[in-house]
């Protein structure tokens, strides 16, 4: 890694809008990456939500429909 790249999470960036992350490789010490530490692709901005406010629905062709709130899918790591 050079002195001047800017690091986010542990990972380099190579874009802040929209946000574009990589790993260092020199931190690679094993053959299979870790989720955390994976790069980080995105072609449009992140949008600004409600967290209060915002529901993912799952819902149509499966056999229990459901809801969950922001708070409930960040405990499904």
């Amino acid at each position: 890694m050079q002195q001047d790249e800017t690091l986010h999470d542990g990972r380099i960036v190579r874009g802040e809008d929209p946000l574009n992350l990589e790993m260092p490789f020199s931190s690679l010490d094993q053959f299979i990456t870790p989720t955390e530490s994976f790069y980080v692709r995105t072609h449009f901005p992140i949008p600004a939500i409600d967290k209060d406010a915002w529901w993912l629905r799952v819902e149509g062709e499966v056999e229990k429909p459901f809801a969950i709130n922001y708070e409930q899918l960040l405990k499904l790591k």
